[in-house]
């Protein structure tokens, strides 16, 4: 009977592993990823100091792609466009006092080969300003074409994104301590939508096992001036292009 206990258990225990290892399996082929690109990626600064203003741009730079220069003349243009965007409405920028814009921050987290993703994070300000405004863009480049990706040419359907994000389903990855005692999820998306077009930058975080959207809010100067939220990509699957899915292994 001792002995027909102990087989039983291990039959049982043999079952349970089986289980485990069906589920760790599964557990592992979510999310996916995307394959890696054979590149590298810096940063290079533009920059103009002269009495009334001073610039300063930092921006990705890649090198080992078929398209090096031209990608590279690309996001410096694409960056200078961003800069010209944002003082057109300004007022400081318009009325002759000096004034300071910069983008001192690029980073990357998913550097595959059809799809390199950038957040650039930087500031303005004016002789006058009380504090410094936030400025946050993001740059998603298909290194094989060296052409940025147009924002509906990976989200098919941001009203999803953004219930998902309303009900809390993102992760918190940077920003004030204490956001979320000070603020929610909805009020912090409320002002982005598809009736004006308005979204807020969005980018990707991948490694060898996962692929997550993120994105970067807007948020008044008290409560950080931004901040980064992501999700998994299969929990918003619904709302990716078929060119972005078709990307994820």
């Amino acid at each position: 009977k001792k002995y027909s206990i102990e087989k039983g258990g291990s039959v049982l225990k043999r079952v349970i592993l089986i289980i485990l290892s069906v589920f760790v399996i599964l557990l592992a082929s979510c999310g996916g990823s995307i394959t890696p690109g054979e590149y590298n990626y810096s940063a290079a600064t533009y920059t103009i100091d002269e009495d009334s203003r001073y610039i300063s741009i930092a921006y990705p730079v890649l090198t080992g792609t078929e398209f090096d220069d031209a990608i590279n003349e690309l996001l410096l243009s694409k960056s200078l466009e961003q800069m010209e965007n944002y003082l057109t409405y300004s007022a400081g920028a318009n009325d002759g006092r000096f004034y300071r814009y910069t983008i001192d921050s690029v980073s990357s987290q998913c550097l595959g080969e059809e799809l390199a993703s950038f957040l650039c994070v930087g500031s303005y300000s004016d002789e006058y300003s009380d504090y410094p405004e936030t400025i946050v863009y993001s740059f998603n480049l298909n290194p094989k074409t060296g052409e940025l990706y147009a924002f509906d040419e990976l989200i098919l359907d941001f009203s999803i994104i953004k219930e998902k994000f309303e009900s809390g389903a993102f992760d918190y990855i940077s920003g004030l301590e204490n956001l979320l005692t000070l603020t929610n999820y909805s009020d912090m998306i409320v002002g982005y939508d598809d009736t004006y077009q308005l979204y807020p930058p969005i980018y990707f975080i991948a490694d060898e096992n996962d692929f997550e959207l993120a994105l970067s809010v807007g948020l008044v100067y008290e409560l950080g001036g931004h901040a980064e939220f992501s999700i998994d990509a299969d929990l918003v699957s619904s709302a990716l292009t078929e060119r972005l899915l078709e990307m994820i292994k």
